[in-house]
């Protein structure tokens, strides 16, 4: 963690203002942190079983590999040292799984402390979504996916297409809100990290821990972003997950729901002008 802020620190994000537009900005914006933290943050691969317990881990698994080892070469004390820190450990670990997924829920509605109860235990597991009946053939992996895709664009496949020379002509605003680097670092600071980010592959938590580190540039893309009336790609795009509202999915259409994680920094930019709007008018909403 501290290497990355470091890393962040050491950075002249001047570079960005010599840029022609908010998309370049932002390009370089993401090739610079991507960059670091596949370097400092590197992706570890972890073998995991479908029978695997919630609570094992790879360190746990690695200590029984050990001690299966020391046990195949008739180390007798080895083994039986290995054995007891196996079973402490492991205690251990299910003991912190349980508290960290049920006991926070002690003092929340009874709803909400049963249904994560029934998760732990198995009795409310949904199956995935793997596959789906389409015209009597069964459809998997990428056919079913295109199929999904097919299914949502339905809805608006009625309207006009979009134009993107047809612009509505408004006049300069008055009165300009650039948004400072304070407001930007403290709206870092309130992203939740245990939150699924969008298709930008930044994590909340980079947002979240280097808040302060991040805000000048990402404060230059957003005024720049503002100013030239422009969205980065990268903040248009997002993942879009199908949610079926039933047990068995027979209409692709109907039955199924686009849950879509769009990039936290987009959201973060819309808050701005959402509360520009809200305080202008305000005044003339009814209360009630």
């Amino acid at each position: 963690m501290q290497a990355f802020g470091r890393f962040l620190l050491d950075l002249n994000w001047n570079v960005l203002s010599q840029l022609p537009d908010c998309q370049k900005m932002c390009d370089l914006f993401y090739d610079i942190i991507l960059m670091g933290l596949n370097t400092i943050f590197p992706q570890k691969s972890v073998k995991l079983h479908c029978r695997d317990k919630a609570w094992i881990t790879p360190e746990i698994k690695l200590l029984i590999s050990q001690r299966q080892k020391a046990f195949a070469l008739g180390n007798t004390i080895e083994y039986n040292k290995l054995q007891n820190k196996a079973i402490h450990v492991v205690k251990q670990a299910k003991s912190k799984y349980f508290e960290s997924q049920v006991n926070h829920l002690k003092n929340s509605k009874p709803r909400k402390w049963w249904s994560a109860i029934k998760n732990l235990a198995g009795f409310s597991l949904k199956p995935a979504f793997h596959s789906a009946e389409v015209n009597g053939t069964i459809l998997q992996g990428r056919d079913l996916a295109l199929a999904v895709n097919n299914g949502f664009l339905a809805a608006t496949k009625s309207l006009p297409p979009l134009s993107i020379t047809d612009k509505l002509s408004v006049e300069e605003p008055t009165v300009l809100y650039p948004i400072s680097v304070v407001d930007v670092e403290s709206r870092l600071k309130a992203v939740k990290s245990n939150k699924a980010p969008g298709s930008d592959s930044l994590p909340n938590w980079i947002l979240n821990n280097f808040s302060m580190e991040i805000s000048e540039p990402v404060t230059m893309i957003f005024n720049a972003s503002i100013k030239q009336a422009q969205v980065p790609m990268q903040w248009k795009e997002a993942n879009v997950v199908p949610v079926p509202k039933i047990s068995s999915v027979t209409d692709i259409s109907s039955d199924l729901r686009p849950i879509s994680l769009t990039a936290t920094l987009s959201k973060v930019l819309e808050s701005f002008p959402f509360q520009w709007i809200m305080d202008t008018i305000k005044s003339q909403l009814d209360p009630k």
